[in-house]
């Protein structure tokens, strides 16, 4: 938007340009009419398939009635809500990945252009670990949510405390500054430093070189000089152990926060939706493509990646409705 008002002091209007035309404050159910809305953006290189987030997106926020799904133009995408709780669980949980690409969602704004939208902020659960037990409270949590970013909440105990290998922190982080790998805490009246590693549950593709999300290192412009290592890795990635697909679900991580990850060879639909039909894929394959028809081609011998994000699932108990329940979280 600076560039335009730039171009804008620069040129020479004629009245009927100047004239202007007012425009908004018009019906107020016609908002109502469209559902809850928000517009997200696909941090991938490729184009995305409309199509195929609104099938894989719309299991997951709108499990009944799916959710629809146009195409903005690179990788943009607006999504109409079918159920009025599925934006607010798109918007306040996640991060959503479609296959290894994050998803960051803003809430739709009709009086913005799509260019003054910003799409920086993801909800992310970090757990803080090595904690000393007598610090483990709700006003510790705030205040090292508040380091990472903005801080939501903390899973805790009626009093405010916990007691375990490390905190649970709820946050909205801003993905265009490096990750912090920790804390230095000062504890007790010496205030003796102490390091507090931080964990990042269902953290999407970062830059191990400058500790960005939405590149790898490969892609990065920092280059690093001989001798000089990478100062981040993938022990910031909360990695679950070995899971079979019929072992467990969960409450919060219910349905999981990696889908499918379909392609398109072109742009994709225009309007789309889902939410009925479809299966989720835990593969890291970025391969799998939507044909003609809308159906789904499964390419042959894929390998899983050992850095694979995928919910960790608890491996307790089994979901209600046997295979069938299985399969629609998934």
């Amino acid at each position: 938007m600076e560039a335009v008002e730039g171009m804008l002091k620069q040129m020479q209007l004629s009245e009927a340009e100047k004239k202007g035309i007012r425009i908004g404050g018009g019906d107020p159910s016609r908002a109502k009419q469209a559902g809850p809305q928000a517009i997200g953006k696909v941090l991938a290189e490729k184009p995305v398939s409309a199509e195929g987030l609104a099938v894989a997106l719309g299991k997951i926020w709108c499990p009944i009635k799916g959710v629809m799904c146009r195409d903005l133009g690179d990788n943009h995408f607006l999504f109409t809500f079918l159920q009025a709780s599925g934006k607010r669980r798109a918007l306040d949980d996640g991060p959503w990945m479609f296959g290894k690409d994050l998803i960051v969602l803003a809430d739709y704004d009709e009086t913005k252009v799509l260019e003054e939208m910003e799409f920086f902020f993801i909800p992310i659960w970090v757990r803080a670990m090595k904690m000393p037990l007598g610090e483990m409270n709700r006003e510790v949590g705030a205040a090292i949510g508040s380091e990472i970013g903005e801080f939501l909440e903390m899973e805790a105990e009626e009093d405010g405390t916990v007691v375990g290998q490390f905190l649970q922190i709820k946050v909205r982080m801003d993905i265009r500054k490096p990750l912090m790998r920790g804390v230095t805490l000062f504890v007790g009246a010496e205030g003796k430093p102490l390091w507090c590693p931080m964990i990042y549950e269902f953290l999407p593709d970062f830059c191990y070189t400058c500790g960005i999300i939405g590149h790898t290192d490969r892609m990065c412009d920092i280059k690093l000089k001989k001798d000089e290592v990478q100062q981040y890795s993938k022990s910031l990635r909360f990695i679950p152990e070995k899971m079979r697909w019929e072992e467990g679900s969960s409450d919060r991580y219910s349905g999981g926060r990696a889908v499918m990850p379909w392609r398109a060879s072109g742009s994709g639909s225009r309007g789309s939706w889902g939410g009925g039909s479809g299966r989720h894929s835990r593969s890291d394959a970025p391969s799998w493509r939507i044909s003609e028809g809308g159906r789904m081609a499964n390419p042959q011998n894929v390998a899983r990646d050992e850095d694979e994000v995928t919910s960790p699932l608890k491996l307790t108990s089994s979901p209600k409705g046997g295979d069938a329940a299985k399969r629609a979280l998934f």
